[in-house]
């Protein structure tokens, strides 16, 4: 899932409205969203937007942020 794709479906998510299992799926392994499964066999429930899927949504580039947290942590203290 691309960020484009995900924005989309980020926004539905936070109009409250429920998103498909194969769409949660991906947003959770793309690492846009956090899920609650009560117990087996039961619905996933979306449940949090992640860091990353807040920066998605905002329109950063992942790509610049994590430049810059790469900078931060190499250097000297």
């Amino acid at each position: 899932m691309n960020d484009d794709q995900a924005k989309h479906f980020l926004r539905i998510f936070a109009d409250g409205k429920k998103l498909d299992k194969i769409t949660i799926r991906e947003l959770y392994l793309s690492g846009y969203i956090g899920i609650e499964l009560h117990s087996v066999g039961k619905e996933l429930l979306p449940t949090t937007i992640t860091e990353r899927g807040k920066q998605v949504l905002e329109g950063q580039k992942l790509t610049r942020t994590l430049a810059v947290r790469s900078r931060r942590s190499s250097a000297p203290n």
